[in-house]
């Protein structure tokens, strides 16, 4: 939280000066206004795993038209996507465009947009693209990940880029809370968050993720839900 709020005290300070141009004075702006958002980043951030962490963060599942939650997000990020020599696609491979799932929308949002914020911010080059695809009779042995789930039938999504990778010896790590890779340079930025709320989330909703990556080639991010992810359980409101 300090080096964003340094920032936006230090920038707004010398927005006050007659010393700098008008150009000076709109790229302090800029930086003011890009350490505001980043700031908000992070508070939500934090806000987000203390109730994770705390139980105070309830599901509202409803039947929710999967398609349509997808392309969404995925154009709500197109602008994202300043670099001409990066690729941003999109795959659905289902079995109708109006396949219903039962989970928590807003959730499911919130996970996509971090997985592919993260893999816009660090392809330099390539491609960024997100899969879907409809599994009936899912076979955990298949892939080498436990799940302890009962649906059988799920929805598996695949971020992928070809961007800066992960080593190998931070794959275990990755997920928990405050952990930040450094491949010479900060690969996951802010505080190491966003990656364990993701984690958190997506087991909520009674999915698994995992990733496969390799330094300088780019990183995979994988999960999967429940296409009915029903619970005995009266869903709370958040």
């Amino acid at each position: 939280i300090r080096t964003p709020m340094n920032s936006i005290v230090g920038f707004s300070t010398l927005l006050t000066s007659d010393v700098y141009s008008f150009d000076e004075r709109k790229e302090f702006a800029n930086v003011v206004q890009k350490s505001s958002d980043s700031l908000l980043v992070l508070i939500n951030d934090i806000i987000d795993i203390s109730r994770i962490e705390t139980g105070q963060v309830h599901l509202v599942k409803k039947w929710v038209e999967i398609s349509e939650l997808c392309k969404y997000v995925f154009k709500s990020l197109e602008l994202n996507v300043n670099n001409l020599k990066v690729a941003y696609a999109l795959d659905m491979q289902l079995s109708t465009n109006e396949l219903q799932v039962y989970t928590d929308p807003e959730r499911l949002k919130q996970i996509l947009i971090n997985l592919l914020n993260n893999a816009i911010k660090f392809t330099e080059e390539g491609h960024v693209k997100l899969t879907i695809k409809q599994v009936a009779n899912f076979d955990q042995e298949n892939i080498g990940v436990s799940y302890c789930g009962t649906e059988r039938d799920v929805l598996m999504f695949t971020v992928e880029d070809t961007g800066l990778g992960i080593a190998d010896e931070y794959h275990d790590n990755i997920f928990s809370p405050f952990q930040k890779v450094e491949n010479g340079r900060d690969v996951h930025g802010g505080i190491g968050l966003g990656l364990s709320i993701v984690k958190q989330l997506i087991e909520m909703l009674g999915g698994k993720i995992w990733l496969k990556s390799k330094l300088g080639v780019g990183t995979t991010f994988y999960f999967f839900i429940p296409v009915n992810g029903v619970d005995e359980n009266k869903e709370g409101q958040d």
